[in-house]
C-alpha cells in the first residue's frame, strides 16, 4: 500500500532556536547543540530538525550523523500515518545526503519524547527498516511501555529485517553500536552478520 503524503511537507528548521509554537514543549536533544558525543567522543555532524506544519501536529524529528556509521534519530510527539510516511522520506533523503551510498549503518534512536503512534504509522516504520539495505542494526532507548510491547511483538513475528536492540539509555546504545561497528565491515556487512556477533 502506498504511503500517505502530507499536503504540507515537513519544514527543515536551520535555526535551531525557532520551534513552532505547538512544538515548544520539547527540548532540543543533545546532538542538536553538541559537537561531540559525550559517551564516545565521536564527532556529531550535520544535525537537522524537521517540523511537521500540519495543524494540530506536535511531531518533530531530529537527525544527526555520529562518526562515520551511526545515524542518530529522535522523534517527538504523536505520529500519524501521513506524518510517518513523510518522516521516512526525510530519513531516506538525510541518509543519501550525508552518508551517501555507505552501507553498514547503525541507527540509534531516542524514544524519550515519543507520545504514541497510529497503527498504520507503526507498520510503515517496521516495513521501512525491514526493506532497507543500508542499515545493519537498530538500537532503541528510553522506550515507553507501549512501544516496548510493539517492539517485542515485531521482533517475535520478525517484522524487522535487521537486528534490533532495546536498551535503557544512550550510553548503553552507543556501547552496542560501537561493538557492532568494530566487528563488521562497512563495505559488506549484513544484518545476518550482526546476529552472529557476541554482544
Amino acid at each position: 500500500m502506498p504511503r500517505q503524503s502530507l499536503s504540507q511537507p515537513f519544514k527543515i528548521i536551520n535555526d535551531r532556536s525557532k520551534y513552532m509554537t505547538q512544538h515548544s514543549q520539547y527540548k532540543k536533544t543533545w546532538f542538536m547543540t553538541s559537537s561531540h558525543c559525550p559517551a564516545s567522543g565521536l564527532p556529531v555532524l550535520n544535525p537537522e530538525l524537521y517540523v511537521c506544519p500540519m495543524p494540530g501536529s506536535n511531531y518533530i524529528v531530529e537527525m544527526a550523523k555520529l562518526g562515520d556509521r551511526i545515524f542518530l534519530v529522535k522523534a517527538s510527539g504523536y505520529v500519524r500515518s501521513a506524518e510517518m510516511g513523510e518522516a521516512l522520506k526525510l530519513t531516506d533523503a538525510y541518509r543519501h545526503k550525508h552518508f551517501k551510498d555507505q552501507r553498514g549503518l547503525v541507527v540509534v534512536e531516542d524514544y524519550t519524547d515519543v507520545r504514541g503512534a497510529e497503527i498504520g504509522a507503526r507498520k510503515q516504520y517496521f516495513d521501512y527498516y525491514k526493506d532497507q539495505e543500508f542499515f545493519i542494526a537498530g538500537i532503541l532507548y528510553n522506550m515507553p511501555t507501549l512501544f516496548k510491547i510493539s517492539y517485542n511483538l515485531a521482533k517475535r513475528l520478525d517484522f524487522v529485517g535487521e537486528p534490533v536492540f532495546a536498551v535503557d539509555n544512550y550510553s548503553q546504545a552507543i556501547d552496542i553500536a560501537l561493538q557492532i561497528i568494530d566487528q563488521t565491515s562497512p563495505a559488506n556487512a549484513r544484518p545476518d552478520d550482526v546476529k552472529q556477533l557476541s554482544i
